[in-house]
């Protein structure tokens, strides 16, 4: 296992996680101020983000499986 790679993907998701946190926040903000075109626009961009989020996950979950296959025992 590759522990750089493992922080460098930590990094990337708490960035992520900021950005979609800051991103649903101005999404629900423009939403209730009636702003429908900017609300839309905003989604999409946080869809995007959301998308990218669970594809590091994913990277997170297989190198961490990849780790615990090799070093269970075989049995």
């Amino acid at each position: 296992m590759d522990k750089k790679q493992l922080i460098d993907l930590g990094e990337q998701l708490r960035g992520i996680g900021h950005r979609r946190r800051e991103l649903a926040e101005r999404v629900y903000a423009e939403a209730q101020e009636g702003d429908t075109e900017e609300s839309r626009e905003l989604y999409e961009e946080l869809a995007y983000v959301t998308t990218q989020a669970i594809e590091l996950m994913q990277r997170q979950r297989d190198i961490l499986q990849d780790a615990v296959n090799r070093t269970s025992p075989k049995g």
